[in-house]
């Protein structure tokens, strides 16, 4: 006898797999515009989240744009006063 609850969580994670697909070293570097080494940098150094699966490392697309909002700096205005 089959578990079907089994078989749908299985379903689900395909679909959500096929929706948004982690991406490998070269595709997430070209997505923040920066380069492999620089990329493998960050992820060493803890501060960009990685994903290793077995000897392959990959990168959540809404990891790297969480990156990208933290590394914004919120404008200030001339010489740090509040913008008008």
């Amino acid at each position: 006898m089959l578990n079907t609850q089994h078989i749908q969580t299985r379903r689900d994670a395909a679909e959500a797999s096929n929706s948004v697909p982690l991406l490998t070293i070269p595709q997430a570097a070209a997505f923040l515009n920066i380069g492999k080494r620089t990329l493998q940098s960050l992820a060493a150094e803890r501060k960009l989240a990685q994903i290793k699966i077995g000897r392959c490392t990959r990168f959540d697309h809404s990891d790297l744009l969480a990156f990208i909002e933290g590394q914004k700096n919120k404008a200030l205005g001339w010489k740090g006063g509040k913008s008008a």
